[in-house]
């Protein structure tokens, strides 16, 4: 199986994202630290303040969640990935990025249970209603939708009753309303199913899968596609205010550990 760039599942799994440090390791190296050295107090403020970019500390970011993140979303095809510590807190940070109070969200009713409590017991406390319909019943879905329609939320294939939503049509359906979709990728991985790409029109820029809690890795991660077909899958890095660029200190350094 080829990514658009060339480059195989199996070469990306084990290559993607790795930015070797000045040691040239083969492997990816630990970066068992809670926080990072600066070289100076001045340039302490301005990575605290934002004003330039770093990391701070391994709770905002860390270069080897960072490398975790890269690989994944060049596996999904995605533009980023976002790594959280469990399924749930990946889609509670989905939902809460995407939605406000006010906004309307149509999901399929074969969810995982705690996803389904999630979306329609406690969001419904914050504002935000969802509407659960058959993931498999495509014109159910069309006929959910309200002009406060936010995002469409399916599992698939589902957990434990392993239905399959037919993406291609529900992308479809959404896009044309302006709609989101997120493709909790449960079962198949991106091995299996690109949640991001399969199916979808080539500019297509929803969240896409949010890997589950049950396979065997402590972490979740939340993908986004590139809207203009982007690939991040180079061994580049594209740093922004939110993922810090890996930055190296020399002796004289500052601690950011208080």
């Amino acid at each position: 199986m080829e990514s658009k760039r060339g480059y195989s599942l199996e070469t990306l799994a084990v290559r993607a994202g790795q930015e070797r440090s000045q040691f040239n390791e083969h492997s990816e190296a630990l970066y068992l630290t809670s926080s990072f050295v600066f070289s100076t107090a001045a340039e302490a403020a301005a990575r605290f303040s934002g004003e330039e970019e770093g990391n701070v500390y391994s709770r905002f970011t860390n270069p080897t969640v960072s490398a975790f993140q890269d690989r994944l979303a060049a596996l999904e095809g995605a533009e980023a990935c976002i790594a959280t510590a469990s399924g749930m807190s990946a889609i509670l940070s989905l939902v809460m990025a995407l939605c406000s109070s006010g906004d309307h969200i149509v999901a399929s009713t074969g969810l995982f249970g705690a996803t389904q409590q999630l979306l329609g017991t406690i969001m419904p406390r914050f504002g935000i209603q969802t509407s659960f319909v058959a993931q498999t019943d495509v014109t159910a879905w069309h006929a959910a939708m309200r002009p406060e329609t936010k995002l469409f939320f399916l599992e698939t294939p589902s957990n434990p009753l392993t239905e399959i939503a037919d993406i291609a049509a529900l992308v479809g359906i959404a896009h044309a309303q302006g709609v989101l979709v997120a493709v909790d990728n449960c079962f198949c991985t991106p091995i299996l199913q690109r949640a991001c790409c399969g199916g979808e029109s080539e500019g297509v820029g929803p969240p896409g899968g949010t890997r589950s809690q049950h396979q065997q890795q402590s972490a979740v991660e939340i993908h986004r596609r590139h809207p203009r077909g982007g690939h991040p899958g180079d061994g580049r890095r594209r740093p922004s205010a939110r993922e810090p660029a890996l930055r190296r200190g020399g002796e004289g350094e500052h601690s950011s550990h208080g």
